[in-house]
């Protein structure tokens, strides 16, 4: 086996660059890719928050800590037993000041947003208090607070983990929004065919461990904008809720 020298990320530039490879893999269509970059963050708890290419993203130390770092020298660092966030976890507090711990008043917004990604890549994280470095250009202007529309998480239908259980909730509920009714294809025509968020009725962050999904009566379609307001406030709104809102306004 090829041994390869071990370097650790030098500034911003290189932990960006690390967060776009793994965003890279969270969206590649190879299966191997997307179950990599999931495990990563699923089994992380020392994790980078950034603005990467107009999402918010994460990324555990043992990942983004090292320079130029790919699925192939992961693995290869990883069998040599090389891997270690006890060494990259102070090269990211030079880089990046101190960690947001859970007695921060910032933090539980920042878990908030990392959960709600968590959803929307279909994994349930390992249960332990986490731990966050926020790059400068997430930090709150004035102490204590977030400023609107800070650490909001944007994804796409591709980030589903089963594409049989989206082709069943598909088949059995259409590509209509289940909440306002609107259809991409009706509005876009063949450009919007198919498209459509599946959201999950029982969220999965909130489980303690995996569970069977009933594509029919666990997931509906809903569109981006319903998909955001289900989840946007302190709890998981119904369906229902949110089209009794949307009739008295």
């Amino acid at each position: 086996m090829e041994f390869i020298l071990v370097q650790f990320v030098e500034d911003v530039s290189g932990i960006r660059r690390n967060l776009r490879t793994l965003r890279g893999y969270l969206l590649s269509p190879n299966e191997e890719d997307r179950f990599f970059a999931r495990e990563r963050l699923r089994r992380g708890y020392n994790l980078v928050a950034a603005w990467v290419e107009g999402d918010v993203l994460f990324g555990p130390s043992r990942f983004i800590g090292y320079k130029n770092i790919s699925i192939k020298t992961h693995k290869e660092l990883g069998d040599q037993k090389r891997l270690d966030g006890k060494e990259t976890n102070p090269v990211l507090n030079r880089i990046l000041g101190a960690q947001i711990l859970p007695d921060d008043p910032q933090w539980s917004k920042v878990e908030e947003s990392f959960l709600r990604l968590c959803e929307k890549i279909d994994i349930v994280p390992v249960n332990r208090d986490r731990k966050y470095w926020v790059l400068d250009g997430l930090r709150p202007r004035q102490a204590g607070s977030y400023s609107e529309g800070a650490l909001s998480v944007h994804v796409t239908t591709r980030y589903e983990r089963d594409p049989a259980a989206r082709k069943a909730c598909i088949e059995a509920h259409g590509t209509s929004c289940i909440v306002c009714g609107f259809s991409f294809e009706r509005t876009y025509g063949d450009h919007g065919k198919g498209f459509i968020h599946v959201h999950h009725l029982k969220p999965l962050s909130k489980a303690r461990s995996g569970r069977y999904t009933d594509p029919i009566k666990d997931l509906v379609p809903v569109c981006p904008n319903c998909h955001y307001m289900l989840h946007r406030g302190d709890r998981l709104l119904l369906p229902e809720e949110l089209k009794q809102m949307m009739t008295q306004n």
